[in-house]
């Protein structure tokens, strides 16, 4: 039963994001009679709490390349793709990632940020695209720097 409502929500939200371009949806809204902004809403919910499988959040995150888990994440890839801007000016003016915790790039805290993005990796909280971008665009990236401030 499950797993067909599952295949259910899925053949309309497929349908949703062929329509619309997009598989961001309001909470409430109704597409072709299906609650699928319920739907939507449930997934994210089943991900949040450990219900959604491996195979189950793979399938979100390839099929549908614009998905959120949650709704602040459009806001979150924003201010990563402005820190990886700042951290390659840093980079052409220093000659490497690794800044201080108190540089600044143009008036943004690089330092800060570079710091903010290890404590994300070591807590889990850095997906796996982000940690493939931070070591393939910065060779020289490290995830633990001892001994400095």
């Amino acid at each position: 039963m499950r797993d067909a409502m599952f295949e259910t929500g899925l053949v309309h939200f497929r349908r949703y994001v062929a329509v619309h371009g997009t598989s961001y949806i309001r909470q409430h809204e109704v597409f072709d009679g299906f609650p699928l902004g319920q739907w939507v809403t449930n997934r994210r919910t089943d991900y949040r709490v450990g219900r959604l499988s491996a195979e189950r959040i793979a399938l979100f995150e390839n099929e549908f390349p614009d998905w959120q888990w949650r709704k602040q994440d459009a806001a979150f890839a924003v201010a990563f793709e402005t820190g990886l801007a700042h951290l390659r000016r840093y980079v052409a003016a220093h000659g490497t990632s690794n800044a201080r915790r108190r540089d600044t790039i143009d008036g943004f805290p690089i330092g800060t940020w570079v710091a903010s993005r290890r404590a994300d990796y070591r807590k889990g909280r850095l997906t796996a695209e982000r940690i493939r971008r931070l070591e393939t665009e910065f060779p020289d990236w490290q995830w633990t720097v001892r001994g400095r401030s």
